[in-house]
């Protein structure tokens, strides 16, 4: 399970936000915009990419000191929300994954190789 595209946002990150509707709102904004979504296995394209969208429900977690988002270390909870692949396992050997996902405002493309 991997995302093509996900947003997360928490109360340490935006402390102006309140509430859990406001955090939800705060993570699902972003993936609002998303106009394109691929994803192919060793060439064979999966199609309808766009059902695969899902959010969490609010979850607690910890930012470490000297995090690489610049946050304040310590406790926090948050939400996310995206479009995410899972995949059945793969046969032993060489795969290629390629995933891309296209926003308003940011194009996320990345090629993996699976051993």
């Amino acid at each position: 399970m991997f995302p093509l595209i996900a947003n997360e946002c928490s109360y340490k990150e935006n402390p102006n936000l309140k509430t859990e509707a406001e955090l939800r709102t705060c993570a699902v904004s972003p993936n609002n915009g998303v106009t394109d979504l691929e994803l192919t296995v060793d060439g064979v394209s999966l199609q309808n990419m766009t059902k695969y969208r899902a959010q969490s429900p609010l979850f607690g977690f910890s930012f470490s000191k000297d995090n690489l988002g610049g946050v304040p270390p310590g406790p926090t909870q948050g939400v996310a929300d995206g479009f995410w692949a899972i995949l059945p396992p793969l046969s032993v050997g060489n795969h290629t994954i390629h995933f891309k996902a296209a926003a308003a405002r940011l194009l996320q493309q990345v090629h993996l190789m699976a051993l």
